[in-house]
């Protein structure tokens, strides 16, 4: 997606931002994390002060207590080595990868915390590495490993594009508080969702109009004809049903189609039931599918008790897109699959 068409979303996060706890902590630590005041503190105060940086997630990241015991543990044995570490970022020739790499020999203090004390030195060189950052860049389509290293490097570079398309989001503070929002508030997660619907949409569009229709024609000839067939209350239900999905070609799996068309032929009455039923808009969705599955595992015992119903969800969404092309979408497992994965959600 080109980084113009988030312009929405980012409209929507300055207006969230404004009043959200998280401007309030931007500059948290102005005044006690920099050169001066770090290394005027003795041993026991540095202790403390970076005891409660820890607890207190560094005022980005929520619940740092869980990791607090570790980091203390990490103070009391590695004491001089983790002071010295912790001042290296106010050098001069300070070299922030080469300091990342070195994030894992100090057990107890992890990415998260790491970074976001970077960041807290200074908000305008410095990106902050943690699940959502990694989460919300990704989904935003940026390639982003999971070394730490190159993690970083991949979300200070995604984070600089976004700032460079959006100069109001001046800071990686910001930036990160922009990646909170896409992927843990309930208004962006539902707008970035609208504009990635939007966007394969028209990628989707574009391509039709680029190399045509005739592969998806069968499939709104095959629904137009069922909706000229079908008649629930005709006198044979059977021969109306056989003959409404005559046209569904791969859409529906033929063992599906023939043990429907099995169950129909052997109990009309109680098939057309079962259609008046999952058809009924009045009825919760999920309680029509389920009671359709087992009215059919029933019935084909008695007709053919040799075989299975095999109405899964694929077939009763054929079923439902048919009668309710407007409203309900054929089920496809791989694309559902890499949908749910585009819009960060479960399969």
């Amino acid at each position: 997606m080109e980084l113009i068409k988030l312009k929405p979303l980012v409209e929507a996060f300055k207006n969230w931002y404004k009043s959200n706890p998280h401007s309030k902590s931007e500059d948290a630590y102005l005044d006690t994390i920099n050169k001066e005041y770090i290394t005027s503190l003795n041993d026991d105060e540095f202790r403390e002060f970076f005891i409660a940086f820890a607890k207190e997630g560094g005022k980005i990241q929520s619940m740092g207590w869980r990791t607090t015991p570790k980091f203390e543990k990490l103070m009391k044995n590695d004491f001089q080595n983790l002071r010295s570490f912790l001042q290296e970022p106010f050098a001069e020739d300070f070299n922030v990868l080469n300091w990342i790499d070195r994030v894992d020999d100090f057990k107890g203090f992890g990415a998260g915390i790491a970074t976001i004390y970077l960041n807290r030195v200074d908000k305008t060189k410095y990106c902050v590495v943690n699940d959502k950052s990694y989460s919300a860049l990704k989904w935003l389509g940026f390639p982003i490993k999971t070394k730490l290293r190159d993690e970083y490097e991949q979300i200070e570079i995604a984070e600089r594009k976004i700032r460079g398309v959006f100069p109001e989001l001046d800071n990686f503070f910001k930036l990160d508080s922009f990646t909170h929002f896409i992927k843990g508030e309930e208004e962006g997660i539902a707008l970035t969702k609208k504009l990635f619907t939007d966007e394969l949409l028209n990628k989707y569009k574009e391509q039709k109009r680029h190399f045509g229709h005739a592969d998806e024609v069968y499939k709104y000839i095959a629904i137009q004809h069922f909706q000229d067939i079908w008649d629930i209350d005709t006198d044979d239900f059977a021969a109306m049903f056989k003959q409404a999905f005559k046209k569904h070609g791969n859409l529906l799996y033929q063992n599906s189609i023939s043990s429907m068309l099995e169950i129909v032929k052997a109990f009309p009455l109680e098939s057309r039931n079962m259609f008046v039923d999952l058809y009924d808009e009045n009825k919760e969705l999920k309680s029509r599918i389920a009671n359709f599955q087992t009215k059919a595992s029933e019935l084909i015992k008695i007709a053919k008790p040799e075989w299975k119903a095999q109405q899964d969800e694929r077939t009763i969404s054929v079923y439902l897109a048919f009668r309710y092309p407007d409203k309900y979408y054929m089920y496809k497992s791989a694309f559902y699959i890499d949908y749910c994965k585009l819009l960060g959600e479960k399969d």
